[in-house]
């Protein structure tokens, strides 16, 4: 995992805490954190195809 993408959880986590729990903003928070979760996934497939 890179430093930019770990970057992205911790500021997703510190935006996470301070949003108000409000339904919206959670599942856009929740989007959020899927979408970061699919470019790791794709980073991870990307680097196992180049060995």
């Amino acid at each position: 995992m890179s430093l930019n993408s770990e970057k992205l959880i911790n500021d997703d986590l510190m935006v996470n805490k301070t949003i108000l729990q409000h339904p919206v903003f959670n599942y856009k928070t929740k989007l959020l954190q899927r979408d970061v979760g699919l470019i790791q996934g794709i980073e991870i497939y990307i680097m196992l195809e180049l060995i």
